[in-house]
């Protein structure tokens, strides 16, 4: 039986210094190429990738994923679309800083590519909550258009989401029929 209570991952040390200079990199090489993040909100490039970087490596210490999974995504990034393969899924992972309203994601990320969207929170630094989830159908079909002052964006709030104790039970179903 699962429960109810709210999800927290808890990042290492290691945890801590593998996402930070996997950001510092990235941030790196999107300098050399003059790619910018498409932001949402005034953080600077580097902590928006250090910011999901934690919520990847979260995800995945979680669900029990190498880190080496994920860094084919890490330096170069994913666009924003594509973080993880699970079970035959396409799960893209989306972290907001602390004590924000809204996942926001921006238009040139909609319709969401991923079959499975992930929504993270930043406790603090080296705490990461696992807020919900949706389907790529949920969000399109769920997501509204607030305009907090950032551009163009779509959003979606917390008490839209499915629980991740449903996620378990999916992958709990999926997992029973790929006889895994």
């Amino acid at each position: 039986m699962y429960s109810d209570a709210m999800w927290l991952a808890s990042l290492s040390d290691d945890d801590l210094v593998l996402s930070r200079t996997y950001a510092l990199q990235r941030s790196q090489r999107k300098r050399e190429r003059h790619v910018r993040n498409r932001r949402i909100g005034k953080q600077p490039d580097f902590e928006i990738d250090y910011l999901g970087l934690r919520g990847e490596m979260a995800f995945a210490r979680t669900f029990g994923l190498q880190v080496h999974q994920i860094t084919e995504n890490l330096l170069c990034g994913d666009g924003g679309h594509k973080d993880f393969d699970l079970l035959r899924l396409i799960v893209s992972v989306k972290t907001r800083p602390a004590n924000r309203r809204w996942f926001l994601v921006p238009n040139y990320l909609y319709p969401p590519t991923a079959d499975l969207l992930v929504f993270l929170e930043e406790a603090d630094e080296r705490h990461i909550q696992f807020i919900g989830w949706c389907t790529s159908d949920d969000f399109v079909a769920r997501h509204t258009r607030p305009d907090l002052g950032y551009g163009p964006t779509r959003g979606i709030r917390d008490a839209q989401l499915r629980p991740m104790n449903d996620f378990l039970r999916l992958m709990d179903r999926l997992m029973q029929a790929d006889g895994s």
